[in-house]
């Protein structure tokens, strides 16, 4: 986790995710890490015949899709809100001068 305070110093895009809006959809470029500032998401799959199989929930203070971003893969599921949700979205380039830096 990256604290708030390291996050606001960079000026990292806050984005806010109303109950049920998508945040990625699986097999989209993975761009971005995400750190949830508040809400809950779930990241899940979609069988191919139409069953969710649910890879795990996160909420606050916690990231996800950090594999496929760091590793550059498409993203092997999708990722939506489970409620109102602010979510960090940093791009590459400040993610890793955030690790060098910190």
């Amino acid at each position: 986790m990256i604290t708030n305070e390291i996050l606001e110093n960079y000026q990292v895009v806050e984005k806010k995710y109303a109950k049920g809006q998508t945040i990625f959809l699986e097999g989209a470029k993975a761009n971005f890490f995400y750190q949830i500032k508040k809400g809950n998401i779930k990241m899940y799959h979609l069988s191919a015949d139409g069953k969710e199989f649910v890879q795990g929930y996160f909420s606050e203070g916690q990231s996800f899709g950090e594999p496929p971003f760091i590793a550059e893969f498409p993203y092997p599921a999708n990722a939506v809100a489970i409620d109102n949700s602010i979510i960090y979205i940093i791009k590459k380039k400040d993610f890793f001068d955030i690790l060098k830096n910190n």
